[in-house]
């Protein structure tokens, strides 16, 4: 019987989509940049690394990471997880030649918990230490 419950939210979202519309939590962000690509990209793979390993607050765990590059996109998705709640966070970042674009979709119930909020200026925190030309490219998560 569950899946009765969730197919007029799996409607929901399919319509969304034909209507060119963006789903419920899903944020995007471009963001110009004055490096080559590739060191974008290497500077990715490290935030990436690095955010895998990070110890959150609260007891939030990051589990089940994955992240693979398709020609100049990377794809990635991760669970975050405090005691028996759990949350899938999955996304995908393009890097062209002077902008970078981060499209991802934020589960409504991080948006609760931290708010929406919140993971715009960690994102666009990241991002813009990750961009810098005169940051180091080993940046932290921070």
């Amino acid at each position: 019987m569950f899946y009765l419950s969730v197919a007029p939210c799996l409607r929901e979202r399919m319509a969304w989509g034909k209507r060119g519309g963006t789903l419920p939590g899903m944020m995007e962000w471009s963001q110009p940049h004055e490096l080559a690509p590739a060191e974008v990209r290497r500077r990715l793979d490290r935030f990436l690394d690095g955010l895998m390993r990070t110890t959150f607050p609260a007891g939030v765990k990051l589990r089940h990471p994955h992240a693979a590059w398709n020609e100049d996109r990377l794809e990635f998705r991760f669970r975050l997880e405090r005691g028996f709640l759990g949350a899938d966070f999955h996304g995908e970042i393009t890097v062209q030649d002077h902008q970078l674009h981060l499209r991802c979709q934020v589960p409504a119930l991080l948006g609760m918990l931290v708010g929406e909020d919140k993971v715009k200026t960690f994102v666009t925190r990241n991002l813009n230490e990750l961009l810098d030309p005169a940051a180091t490219p080993d940046t932290e998560v921070r």
